[in-house]
C-alpha cells in the first residue's frame, strides 16, 4: 500500500507587520488564481465598473392631454403630439432599460 500524501492548506493570518509579506503573496496568488487581482491589486489604475442606474418608464400623466380629457390616464388619451412625444420616449426607455439589464449583468458579475 503506497501512502498518497494530502495536499495541506497553509493559511498565513495576518497578525503584525511580520506576516504582511507571506500574507499579501498569499492574498495575491488567491486573487490571480480567480482573475481578482486587477481589482484588488492596490497598485491597478483599471477603473472598478460603477453600479448601473435604472431609468423610469414614461409616465402618461407628463403628456399633452386631449382637448376633453384633464388627467390621463391611457396613450389614447393623449393629443396627437403628446401620443407622439409619448411614443418616442417608450421606444428610448426600451433602448435604456435593455442595456440597463445588460450593465447590471456585467456589474454583478465583476
Amino acid at each position: 500500500m503506497t501512502a498518497q500524501s494530502t495536499p495541506q492548506r497553509v493559511e498565513i493570518t495576518l497578525r503584525d507587520y511580520n506576516d504582511f509579506t507571506g500574507w499579501y503573496t498569499q492574498l495575491q496568488a488567491r486573487c490571480v488564481a480567480y482573475n481578482l487581482w486587477d481589482k484588488v491589486n492596490p497598485d491597478s489604475v483599471t477603473p472598478l465598473i460603477m453600479q448601473p442606474v435604472a431609468i423610469r418608464a414614461p409616465v402618461i400623466t407628463n403628456y399633452a392631454p386631449a382637448a376633453n380629457i384633464e388627467i390621463p390616464v391611457r396613450q389614447s388619451e393623449l393629443s396627437t403630439a403628446g401620443q407622439k412625444a409619448f411614443k418616442e420616449d417608450l421606444e428610448y426607455y426600451k433602448i435604456c432599460h435593455e442595456q440597463y439589464k445588460s450593465d447590471r449583468h456585467e456589474y454583478k458579475k465583476e
